[in-house]
């Protein structure tokens, strides 16, 4: 009885560890690690950095906003794919068909936001000159450099 004690007790310590680190691990929604900015640096901020004209600094704006907003109806059609996809695999016998079909949605989906990302990020540099989207990569790594240690050394971006 007494081993039997000493055993639950431990599992109720590893439990609550694991809960605590958890919780010191939680980050604030659309944050990344440590409270800080996601990796995806905000394009406007980093526009503004080059010493662009006014003009260009308020296109890109409206190309960013535009963007944001269609993008944030692309995750939202994608979370509701991704959770109709769930349930297909809740179900106690799931039809492969259905399931393999709803797949097929998700990737769609997915393909769609990633194209309207990189979409953006097009129209972006086209408003910049050559010296100015060199300028543009290097601000951008720095930032990523900011990030090391929250997954941001796993994507070093273009070289120069």
């Amino acid at each position: 009885m007494k081993l039997l004690n000493n055993k639950g007790l431990a599992l109720s310590c590893v439990l609550a560890g694991l809960l605590v680190g958890g919780t010191a691990l939680a980050k604030a929604p659309g944050k990344g690690c440590h409270g800080k900015e996601g990796r995806h640096s905000n394009p406007v901020e980093l526009v503004a950095e080059l010493g662009v004209s006014d003009a260009v600094i308020k296109e890109v704006k409206a190309l960013h906003r535009a963007s944001r907003d269609a993008r944030l109806e692309m995750k939202f059609k994608l979370d509701q794919a991704r959770n109709a996809l769930r349930d297909l695999l809740d179900a106690d016998a799931p039809s492969e068909s259905s399931v393999m079909a709803q797949v097929d949605t998700v990737g769609v989906l997915r393909t769609q936001l990633k194209k309207a990302r990189l979409r953006t990020r097009l129209q972006i540099r086209a408003l910049l000159t050559p010296a100015q989207r060199t300028k543009f990569r290097k601000l951008k790594r720095q930032k990523r450099g900011k990030l090391k240690g929250c997954g941001a050394d796993k994507y070093p971006g273009p070289k120069d």
